[in-house]
Formats: structure tokens, C-alpha cells, sequence
């Protein structure tokens, strides 16, 4: 079944009119397109509506002045590098095998757009925000610039407009069509800062971020009209996959494929008249992107008319229903993908007993369906696609998804002190106490410290706190507090961070004390970075593929610097202007 508003009849008048001899065209010119594709991480459709109602809903109406919108258009994974991936190669997640962000990268064997492009005379460049789609991931193939410096003092991404204005200047030195991607991670980080145009802060959240992003495309498309890189430019601005506000009681983020976290906004603007904005009701995915821009990159020159002609007939045909999965379960805990399928009526999850919503009908499909309810017909069309169970049946029990789920609740909430209300946990000396731990360290709450389960932590807080409860420290790592000239102790500690710090603490008076104090804090400053995102990992519910279980609770080093003794060490740390700690936000 196909739908077609009214405004996606407007696509065929200027065909009409082409064939007939009086265009309503611009002369097309004799060289290539620019083709741009912008890649938002967390945009689901109905944050970027162009409904002009309400205030939180319109912050994307000149884009979608500009552009052609899809209505039912659909990511086929919640994790970005398959989603990345069905766009940069026409394939299905089962064909090119990008599963997940675990770093797979695209198979070389697999003709990638970027490729493409550069085969038939662009210029190539990727700019990214920063996680998950880094160099590291594999998603370099094709592209002669692949930018993702990404790591800063403040924050832990590039902002979209940073990356914008790096697009437009290497746009504008180019001598020849550039096929450009821009990776946007901000609505990732809805505790940064971002400023409006007129330099005031707006408050720290998701929609602030999607402000931001918005205000940043308009200051972009008005630098590619003024730089005249607009009239035959083509730009696809696309959401990977949806936000986390939504809530399904006992579904995380990345595996929830109900509507909310799956149907993502796509705007297309190609060299159109400005006033022919039109929306597509057919139900699309992202590889029919993928197959208009192989089109538009494959063209001898800018074809406008027989590349959109292509579109259409995409669209006359859409598919009849589109996979959707999420293997974000079985990338962390080695459990079965979780995989569901749409028509553009019926939301299907294949398990034992099939599940079905009408999503025309349930917009939010809340309200499963009985079997009866739905047609014969479709009933036996659906089933003989989908007739065996994805379902394992299994209870995942872990005290990291425990926590997440923990998490997924206080965020609905909107609860600001995420520690507040954390439960002790199933697992003794498990996550939740290490981010107590944590916490109470930075906090130099040696009350709390005390309480734990574990003897070097009991150790700090009774050296900070005559009170608290002195224990024996029986690690080899853990004595070197003490008894440093232990050099059987050196040699079975393997942690080379503390090591590190005992070098420098030992040296400190010597002739190349210098080098062991820049050594150190080298390492040190690269520690807390490294931790700060493996925090942040943790609070995107695992979206990067970053170990946290290494990197949660306090290091044999931090502790060290907490001794009372140990104040000059700090003071030197800080002098770097390297912070002591870094917790759960």
C-alpha cells in the first residue's frame, strides 16, 4: 500500500512540464553536484516535525522549507554504524554485516558511496562529532579527509557548528563537486552548554541541542547560497535512530524498535524550485537513500530531471514492509538480536506468539493485537514472512544492564543526581558500589567511603578519618601504599598508571625529575579523559564501544592522591589543570 499527500503530487508538475517543453527548471549546469549528507545521532521524526504547532516543533521549519520530508521513513537498526552503513552501501544490515558500534567497519570487498564518488571525479571528506562514528570504526573507505578529532577539556564531541564551517571551507577550495558527510553527535549531550545566535545560554537540554543543530544548518545553508555551492547542491539530512525520552517500562534505550525510537526524520533537497517543498507518505528506508545518491554521484553531470525521475519511480514502488533489529543486546551480553518488521499499516515483532500493532491506527502502539483482529489476508502474508521465533526467552540478570535499567527510570523522572536513589545492588562490591565509591571520593565523604565492602577503600577513609575502622591491606598493589622499597611488591602490581605515580613521587627531588613528572601527567590526563567517556558511555546506555567495567570506581592512583600526605601531589596535578576525579555525572 502506498500514500501519497497532496503535496507529493507537486513532484510531478516540473517532470510535466519537462516533458512538454516549457520547464519550470533552472538550466542545469555542465558540472557536478555537491553532495552533502548530514548524519544526526538521536533525532527521531517527531522532534524534527514541520508541524508549525507548538513551540518545541519548530526549530526545523526552514529546513523543511528547503527541502523535500518522508513521512514514513525508517532507520533499520537503533545503533548508528548499521544505520551508517545500509546509507553509505544500499545494503541490508545481513549483507554488509556492520551489526553494531563495536568497530566492524565496512567490509572492503563492499562498494561503498564514498567510493563511488571519488571514482567519478569528487573530492571526498567526512567530518565527525565524535562517537560512535570514529576513523577507528572502519567508516574511512572512500573519503580522502576523515576528521574526528573529538577529544576536548569541556566536552567530549565537536559541535555541529564547528564541523559545518570546516565543510563549507573545504567546499570552497575545492576545484571540483565535493561528495561531503557531517556526523552530528550533540543531542548525545544534553548537559553542554549551547548558546542561540544572539549569544545567550539556553538551558542544558535535548532540545537546546536540537536548537543548536538547527540554528547551525541555517548559518550553513546560507553560507552555501553566498558561496553559490546551493542551486545544484544536494543535501540529505537524516536521523540515525531516535532519542531516548520515550519510555517502555523494562526496554532500553537501543532496544526499543517501537516507532518512537525508529522512524526518523529524512529531508532531501535537491535542485528543485525553492517553492516545491513536498512530503512522501511511501513507506522508505535507508536504503533507498543510499540508491538515489549512488544515482546522483553515478551522473555524467548534475541530471537533475533524470536522477529525480529515479526517485519517483523509488516511490511509486516503495517497499512492502522493512526489517528493523537491534543487536545491541547481543554486542554486550552475547544474547539473539532483537528484530521486528514494518508494513505501512502493522508493527511485527516475529516471536513465538506474533506480535502485531496497527501503527495507523495505535500511533504509539501501545495496544497489541489479537490475531483476530487482523485480517486474513494480511494475517497469511505476514506469517509466511516471519515464521519463526528471534526469542530466546532469556531474563538478562547482570548488574550492569540492572543498572541501566536503574538509569532508564531516573531519566524519565528527570532526576538530576543519578546516585541519589541508586540501589546497593545484586551484586556485592558490584557497579553500584564502585559508583559509590566514586562519588564519595570526589566528595571526600569518608563516612560513605567507609561503608563499603572493600578494604582499600576502608583504608583511605580511616587515614582521612581516625573514626572509621582501620582494616589490613593484603593486594600487592595495595601494600605499595606503604611499603614502597618492596621491590617483590613492584613486580607483581600491574598497574601502570600507580606505577607511574610512584615513579614521579620517587624521583621528585632527583636531576630528571622533570620527565618523571611530564610522564606521569601525560598518562594521568589521558586516564581521566578516557574515564570521562567511559562514563559517558555508561550514560548513553552503551552506545559507544568504549569498556566501562575497567574504568568505573576509584583507581588505585586516585586513592593514593587522597592520603593526607599527598597534598603536594594534588597541588601539582592541578597546576596541569588536570582535574583529581572524574564520576558519574
Amino acid at each position: 500500500m502506498m500514500h501519497v499527500s497532496f503535496s507529493r503530487k507537486l513532484l510531478f508538475l516540473p517532470l510535466l512540464a519537462f516533458m512538454s517543453g516549457c520547464t519550470l527548471w533552472r538550466e542545469p549546469s555542465h558540472e557536478k553536484p555537491h553532495v552533502i549528507v548530514i548524519a544526526v545521532e538521536s533525532l527521531n521524526f517527531e522532534s524534527a516535525s514541520c508541524s508549525e504547532k507548538g513551540e518545541e516543533k519548530e526549530v526545523f521549519l526552514e529546513i523543511c522549507k528547503e527541502s523535500m520530508r518522508f513521512t514514513h521513513f525508517y532507520t533499520p537498526s537503533t545503533l548508528s554504524q548499521p544505520a551508517l552503513a545500509t546509507l553509505f552501501t544500499g545494503l541490508d544490515i545481513a549483507e554488509h554485516k556492520v551489526f553494531h558500534n563495536g568497530g566492524q567497519g565496512i567490509a572492503a570487498p563492499v562498494s561503498t558511496l564514498a567510493e563511488k564518488a571519488l571514482q567519478n571525479g569528487y573530492r571526498t571528506a567526512f567530518f565527525s562529532g565524535g562517537p560512535p562514528i570514529l576513523a577507528k570504526s572502519g567508516f574511512q573507505q572512500g573519503y580522502e579527509i576523515f576528521e574526528d578529532d573529538f577529544l576536548h577539556e569541556e566536552v567530549t564531541y565537536t559541535p555541529v557548528l564547528s564541523n559545518l564551517k570546516k565543510a563549507v571551507n573545504w567546499m570552497g577550495n575545492q576545484n571540483g563537486p565535493g561528495f561531503v558527510t557531517i556526523y552530528v553527535p550533540d543531542m548525545q549531550f544534553p548537559y553542554t552548554s549551547t548558546f542561540n545566535d544572539e549569544g545567550g545560554e539556553r538551558e542544558k537540554s535535548t532540545h537546546s541541542q536540537m536548537e543548536e543543530i538547527a540554528e547551525s544548518l541555517g548559518w550553513f545553508f546560507k553560507q552555501l547560497k553566498k558561496q553559490g555551492l546551493w542551486d545544484d547542491a544536494y543535501i540529505a539530512i537524516v536521523g540515525l535512530n531516535g532519542d531516548a525520552s520515550p519510555a517502555r517500562k523494562g526496554i532500553l534505550w537501543r532496544e526499543n524498535l517501537f516507532r518512537d525510537n525508529v522512524h526518523v526524520p529524512l529531508f532531501l533537497k535537491t535542485p528543485l524550485p525553492d517553492d516545491a517543498n513536498k512530503a512522501i507518505d511511501s513507506l522508505l528506508t535507508m536504503k533507498d537513500v543510499a540508491r538515489f545518491l549512488f544515482r546522483v554521484v553515478d551522473s555524467k553531470t548534475s541530471e537533475a530531471e533524470s536522477v529525480l525521475q529515479q526517485l519517483d519511480k523509488w516511490v511509486e514502488a516503495p517497499q512492502q514492509f522493512v526489517e528493523i533489529r537491534s543487536d545491541w543486546r547481543s554486542w554486550w551480553f552475547g544474547l539473539a538480536p532483537d528484530v521486528s518488521f514494518r508494513t505501512i499499516d502493522y508493527l511485527v515483532f516475529p516471536k513465538q506468539n506474533m506480535i502485531l500493532y496497527h501503527s495507523l491506527a495505535d500511533k504509539n502502539e501501545t495496544i497489541p493485537l489479537r490475531e483476530s483482529q487482523v485480517s486474513a489476508e494480511s494475517l497469511k502474508w505476514l506469517k509466511t514472512r516471519y515464521d519463526e521465533s528471534s526469542d530466546k526467552g532469556v531474563k538478562l540478570k547482570n548488574d550492569i544492564y540492572e543498572f541501566l535499567q536503574f538509569l532508564r527510570n531516573e531519566k524519565q523522572a528527570k532526576t538530576t543526581n543519578f546516585l541519589k536513589n541508586l540501589p546497593e545492588g545484586s551484586v556485592p562490591g558490584g557497579l553500584s558500589s564502585l559508583l559509590r565509591a566514586d562519588r564519595a571520593l570526589a566528595e571526600n565523604d569518608w563516612v560513605k567511603l567507609g561503608k563499603s565492602e572493600s578494604a582499600i577503600y576502608k583504608y583511605i577513609a580511616a587515614k582521612n578519618d581516625p573514626v572509621q575502622t582501620k582494616v589490613p591491606l593484603t593486594h600487592s598493589c595495595d601494600k605499595l601504599f606503604f611499603e614502597q622499597k618492596r621491590t617483590t611488591l613492584l613486580r607483581k602490581c600491574r598497574d601502570p598508571l600507580f606505577l607511574a605515580l610512584l615513579d614521579w613521587e620517587k624521583r621528585r627531588a632527583g636531576p630528571d625529575a622533570l620527565f618523571w613528572e611530564k610522564s606521569f601527567m601525560r598518562k594521568y590526563r589521558f586516564y581521566m579523559h578516557y574515564k570521562r567517556i567511559a562514563y559517558m558511555n555508561l550514560y548513553l546506555e552503551l552506545n559507544w564501544d568504549v569498556d566501562v567495567a575497567s574504568l568505573i570506581g576509584p583507581s588505585l592512583t586516585e586513592l593514593y592522591l587522597s592520603l593526607p600526605d599527598k597534598v603536594p601531589l594534588r597541588k601539582k596535578i592541578e597546576s596541569y589543570k588536570i582535574p583529581l576525579h572524574v564520576t558519574f555525572l
